[in-house]
């Protein structure tokens, strides 16, 4: 988006700088002509002998007409100046709004300062390992379980990563899990607390850890219905960390090819991303929906040394009663 604006900016700057060298050759002329710059030329004559002749005014009513469309021409270009001013004060105010929304969890990704404060509705429990993803709650020596609430469920997440070189087995894949809940978050000063939708992604195996928080977006300057993070936590990795993702996919099954949400995504640092998703009516209703009736997200992305890689999460019962609940509380 930002570099669009740029590309448009530069016809304008060459217009301003075609008008300036139009009006310098405009004053170079006058010069050979004996004439001042901003010098009436009837100051020239003392008296009405000297004074020229109508023929002569008429030659000279031509220059002066010059002049006129020089002085044109450097009000347009000055003009030119303020538009591309605007411009790229108005995308400097987006890019300061931007950086003071994400302020807590930019410091907080360099080290400084504490993460923002969240309170969770449910509280995820370490997630299970294996296959071993069904949670019981504990029973009474009765038999009959007690009133506590339903801990969250680990569901599937498989990291598939292209393998160069690997001769028959182009993919490796690394199995984890997934941890769905809905959170309550602070959208910003002076706006109360909203229901928010978070995916903890764990991949042992690589030591990856990925944090997705979704959010419907309550300021109407951004043009985005729904924000999403996603923060990637690659320690020592081989590859570098996460250089690029581009965008996010529903899909029905684990290996469909999926549908991918309507929005724009901006990488804020390396292994953090923000996807915007988009405010028209039809893109925020057919994100909703997929969101709603897919089964699975696809997340591909791709690390530093340039080596591609998809994650691929279950949503299962949780995952769809969570998004659920969050898109009731949205309003969607």
């Amino acid at each position: 988006m930002v570099r669009e604006a740029v590309e448009g900016v530069r016809p304008l700057g060459s217009a301003a700088a075609g008008a300036a060298r139009s009006a310098r050759s405009v004053a170079g002329a006058e010069v050979e002509q004996g004439i001042e710059p901003g010098i009436d030329p009837r100051a020239r004559f003392g008296n009405d002998d000297d004074r020229p002749s109508a023929n002569d005014l008429q030659g000279r009513g031509g220059r002066r007409g010059t002049i006129d469309y020089a002085k044109a021409d450097a009000q347009k270009a000055m003009k030119a100046k303020l538009i591309v001013g605007g411009i790229v004060g108005g995308l400097l105010t987006v890019a300061i709004l931007i950086g003071y929304v994400h302020r807590d969890r930019i410091l907080a990704s360099f080290g400084i300062g504490s993460p923002p404060a969240r309170t969770v509705q449910q509280q995820a429990p370490s997630a299970p390992t294996g296959q071993d993803r069904i949670t019981q709650a504990p029973q009474t020596k009765s038999g009959a379980q007690p009133n506590v609430p339903a801990a969250a469920v680990a569901q599937r997440a498989v990291l598939y990563e292209e393998n160069p070189g690997g001769g028959e087995q182009q993919l490796q894949t690394f199995v984890g899990t997934a941890v769905w809940r809905t959170e309550t978050v602070n959208p910003g000063p002076g706006r109360p607390p909203e229901l928010g939708l978070r995916v903890d992604v764990e991949i042992p195996d690589r030591k990856m850890t990925v944090t997705i928080s979704m959010r419907r977006n309550p300021d109407q300057t951004l043009p985005a219905s729904h924000t999403v993070e996603v923060q990637f936590k690659t320690p020592n990795d081989p590859f570098g960390g996460v250089a690029n993702l581009p965008g996010i996919r529903a899909k029905t099954t684990e290996t469909a090819q999926g549908a991918p949400l309507v929005g724009l995504v901006v990488r804020v640092m390396p292994g953090f991303f923000l996807v915007g998703l988009s405010n028209i009516d039809a893109d925020r209703e057919q994100n909703l929906s997929l969101l709603r009736e897919r089964g699975w997200l696809d997340i591909p992305f791709v690390y530093n040394n340039g080596r591609r890689s998809v994650l691929v999460i279950e949503k299962g019962t949780p995952g769809e009663r969570a998004v659920n609940e969050a898109i009731a509380a949205w309003g969607g």
